[in-house]
């Protein structure tokens, strides 16, 4: 199994914190933070894979994340983070916020793999930290 680097860990760190790129968002629960910044990332990718294709990739890396955190199983077949809100009850922030960065980081790692690097910030760049578009190859 592919776990995500750490350059892909550090970029979803900060899409999520960030709530995919909106400035001075006061601080969400992870379940939360996670769903706008999805929302804020898929609009973009949809350029590259459909809303359909968005979804699959989500579910994708989803199921990755499964190998490190197996109560998202659940979530997966929806296509969509509706069921993660409940699949992180009961965890702590710090938790919760490891869960949704390991998901975004697996999303990434797709990306870059699917469509390399050029394409994948050239989607998204605007949202992105300037610094990131600097990722160094595995």
């Amino acid at each position: 199994m592919i776990r995500p680097t750490p350059n892909e860990l550090s970029l979803a760190q900060w899409i999520v914190s960030t709530n995919g790129g909106e400035s001075n968002v006061p601080s969400t629960p992870p379940a939360e933070a996670a769903e706008l910044a999805w929302q804020r990332l898929s609009g973009r990718l949809a350029n590259i894979f459909t809303q359909s294709g968005c979804r699959a990739l989500l579910a994708r890396a989803l199921y990755l994340a499964e190998a490190d955190f197996p109560f998202l199983a659940p979530t997966r077949p929806a296509f969509g983070l509706d069921g993660l809100g409940a699949a992180l009850e009961g965890s702590t922030l710090e938790h919760a916020a490891e869960v949704v960065t390991t998901v975004f980081a697996n999303v990434i790692g797709l990306l870059l793999t699917f469509v390399g690097e050029e394409l994948a910030f050239g989607s998204v760049g605007d949202i992105l930290p300037a610094q990131s578009l600097q990722i160094p190859p595995p």
